[in-house]
């Protein structure tokens, strides 16, 4: 932005932001006596301003968020109005999200210090346990649930505090907007097993994807990421853990076991709440080597990203010298909105009017103090994800667009939407309202079509796992043997047969005392295969002989020469080596030929070209 922008009783600064929904400046504000703050305001895109229902949602959310007071939450203020947009005011955490420190590690080959992460994770439990706790004024608890606990929505700020943002997925037990059926929330690689196989969640799903974060933290291996979506949801599922000691030996019997307690398939064998997992890691820390504090975290945060924080200061004092402007008249509302609209291509064509009391949930509130959400929200770009995590919520509920993320399996299939073809693999689709025609197509495997309804603004997770097309292998010979299909023992032996799926498989076919016999076999739909193998002994006898007779018989096996005697020779070979004779007689030019193995017995007569 060249010049800041006059909206309301803010001043927006830059634009940090914009995703389908919503675009998010940093912006000043000021109170009395010449008190001012830097925060962030996020307002609604213009072509939702229209979209009732979209509001509601949005309104219903902040009911909810506004009540989280915690030291470690980020709080949402403040739910405003100027004209016919709605925005919120959201605190200000100056540091980087989670993902940021990990990728921070990676990059410089380093892990994250034991003591840190589980500081770090236990912080984030003290937030936890407050929202899941959280009562109405009523006294009943709200039954809160996250459901996105991954480290995007860990907040670390410069000094050391932890902070928790991104509720937008989270739902409260009594509340009206419920989640539509088919709709699969937060990311994928921190989800429990319970979201992904579809059960109903509680505090225990927030449990276990916190868990999941420490384990990255302290091992610098992602968990469950796959080669796909489709891969990452069937390993959560399956929750496929490997011991963490396994990939840092500085992993300790007591870290381990609270670890793997966190990550139980059960929801009934975690620990039940959030606060049960912090005093066991305050206890670990205590009784172990690994201490840290928030002094420390502050040390180590500046020494990572000493440039990161020169910067922030630096804009810090430009932003100290943007002077107040009066709140503009209907009269007077012209020209702030022509700069808004040079500024910022979605902004309102109308000029913007200015309410003079902000309203929350439809009553007016009187000003308060707000913060603005750190630059660290943002990292993710400015796609969606990210202007909905500095909003602390997902605004995917009601909007214009729908969102349709397909994962399928194979990984190569291709996916067809409406009869155009979006190219191999999983992908993340916007895609208007309505009923879609969605195809999936992969050699070797029947299609499948299904008919996909998307409302407005509906976030839908499509798993397609396409059927092999099915083939036979059938072996008749040798009877008796046993057979390996692609490494597995098949139960009956021959003669057998077994459903593959069309394509390319390994057959082994064994006997005791004979070589196995390896075949590539490619199996159709139409045709099976059909083996018959000739099984070789191990031991095969073979006789040598030449003409004339008297040769001397040498044996190469592994370019070692043996003398073996003079023709005729009987000789038993291991049919599992390879050999060459070598037959040499006086005045006879020498002779070298390999044995090929292809029955039970080797029979080899030689003319020797003699003078």
């Amino acid at each position: 932005m060249k010049a800041p922008i006059p909206y309301g009783r803010y001043q927006l600064l830059d634009r940090i932001a914009v995703g389908g929904m919503a675009e998010v400046f940093r912006a000043k504000t000021w109170g009395v006596e010449g008190f001012q703050r830097i925060v962030a305001v996020k307002r609604i895109l213009p072509n939702l301003a229209e979209d009732e229902a979209f509001i509601a949602m949005f309104v219903d959310e902040a009911k909810i968020l506004v009540q989280l007071q915690h030291p470690n939450i980020a709080q949402v203020f403040e739910l405003g109005k100027v004209d016919k947009s709605y925005f919120i005011a959201l605190e200000y955490v100056p540091g980087k999200d989670l993902r940021s420190l990990w990728d921070r590690c990676q990059s410089e080959r380093r892990s994250m210090p034991i003591g840190q992460a589980c500081f770090i994770v236990q912080k984030a439990c003290e937030g936890l346990d407050f929202a899941h706790h959280k009562r109405d004024a009523q006294g009943r608890e709200l039954g809160l649930v996250h459901r996105d606990m991954s480290p995007q929505n860990i907040l670390v700020s410069y000094d050391g505090d932890i902070k928790l943002v991104d509720f937008g997925v989270a739902k409260a037990a009594g509340k009206v907007g419920k989640s539509q059926a088919g709709v699969l929330k937060g990311k994928f690689g921190y989800m429990s097993t319970e979201q992904v196989r579809g059960l109903p969640v509680d505090r225990r799903s927030d449990i276990f994807s916190l868990g999941i974060v420490l384990y990255e933290l302290v091992t610098g291996r992602r968990l469950f990421l796959g080669e796909s979506d489709f891969s990452t949801l069937e390993r959560v599922r399956n929750v496929e853990v490997l011991p963490p000691v396994v990939l840092n030996p500085d992993v300790d019997e007591d870290l381990e076991a609270i670890l793997l307690k966190t990550l139980a398939r059960n929801p009934e064998d975690r620990y039940q709440n959030a606060i049960e997992l912090h005093d066991e890691l305050v206890a670990y820390m205590q009784r172990s080597d690994n201490s840290c504090g928030r002094k420390e975290l502050a040390l180590w945060m500046k020494k990572m990203f000493a440039a990161e924080i020169d910067e922030e200061a630096r804009r810090m004092r430009e932003y100290e010298h943007v002077a107040q402007h009066e709140e503009p008249s209907a009269d007077a509302a012209a020209a702030p909105a022509q700069a808004a609209r040079e500024a910022t291509p979605s902004a309102p064509s109308a000029p913007i009017e200015v309410s003079a009391t902000p309203t929350f949930a439809g009553q007016p509130t009187e000003p308060q103090p707000v913060a603005a959400v750190g630059r660290a929200w943002w990292l993710a770009g400015a796609g969606l994800a990210a202007a909905a995590a500095v909003a602390g919520w997902l605004l995917f509920a009601e909007g214009k667009a729908g969102e349709l993320q397909v994962a399928v399996e194979p990984p190569q299939a291709h996916l067809v939407v409406d009869d155009m073809d979006q190219g191999p693999g999983s992908r993340k689709l916007e895609i208007r309202p309505g009923s879609h025609r969605v195809a999936v197509r992969a050699e070797g495997h029947h299609p499948e079509v299904q008919l996909v309804e998307i409302g407005s603004g509906e976030r839908r997770l499509l798993q397609v796992r396409l059927r092999p097309m099915r083939g036979r292998i059938v072996v008749r010979e040798p009877v008796g043997a046993r057979v390996r299909l692609d490494g597995r023992l098949l139960p009956d032996p021959v003669p057998t047969s077994a459903d593959v799926a069309v394509g390319v498989h390994a057959v082994v076919i064994e006997r005791d005392g004979y070589v196995p016999k390896s075949e590539q076999v490619q199996v159709s739909v139409d045709h099976p295969a059909e083996l018959a193998a000739l099984l070789i002994p191990i031991e095969v006898q073979g006789e040598i002989t030449s003409r004339p007779v008297g040769a001397r018989l040498y044996l190469v096996v592994d370019e070692q020469r043996q003398y073996v005697g003079r023709t005729p020779v009987l000789v038993t070979f291991d049919a599992r080596k390879s050999y060459r004779i070598v037959l040499e007689k006086p005045r006879c030019a020498t002779v070298t030929q390999p044995v090929l193995f292809q029955g039970g017995r080797v029979a080899i007569d030689v003319q020797l070209r003699c003078e």
